[in-house]
């Protein structure tokens, strides 16, 4: 495994070694890494500009040939949670995929799908327009699906369950 390439050419990094996530990330601080053929996991404890307190991530981390090709975050923000409680927020994230729109259509348009794209989803099913993913944990995601478009290739989604403290939560794919 070339190291460098997995560590983002830090000559001092260990494989899989968590990194600093851009000029918002104050510290951190890699409690535990493990590393079996070409899976890397770590837990980290990260602070981060402007979220107050520490968040505590999983970062399980697949590689082929020294390069990330799958990578899966599990974390817990409590101090996050507990500062948001008093205020409604707005969280918007926008993702780049380095594939042509009809390849990342082809995954993403075809809803019942979800299990090969969305880490930790079981089984997905399409009932009217509300999907229902089902998680490694049990429990149940429930989606109000509108606005579908395979020409456009978009559709809107709006969470209607899920196992989460979330009040609302809805967006995009386009």
């Amino acid at each position: 495994m070339n190291c460098g390439r997995v560590s983002a050419g830090r000559d001092d990094a260990r494989p899989g070694e968590a990194l600093p996530a851009g000029a918002a990330v104050r510290s951190f601080r890699v409690r535990h890494l493990f590393v079996d053929g070409d899976l890397v996991c770590s837990v980290v404890d990260w602070e981060m500009d402007p979220l107050p307190g520490v968040l505590t991530a999983a970062e399980i981390l697949h590689v082929r040939d020294g390069e990330i090709v799958r990578g899966e975050l599990i974390y817990v923000a409590e101090d996050l949670l507990r500062a948001l409680a008093p205020a409604a927020q707005h969280l918007n994230n926008v993702i780049e995929i380095n594939a042509s729109p009809e390849a990342a259509w082809a995954v993403l348009g075809d809803l019942a799908a979800t299990p090969n794209w969305l880490p930790g989803t079981v089984s997905a099913r399409v009932d009217g327009h509300t999907r229902i993913c089902a998680m490694a944990d049990g429990s149940e995601v429930h989606e109000r699906i509108s606005g579908y478009s395979a020409e456009g290739r978009t559709f809107h989604w709006r969470h209607l369950r899920v196992p989460l403290p979330v009040r609302e939560s809805q967006g995009t794919f386009t």
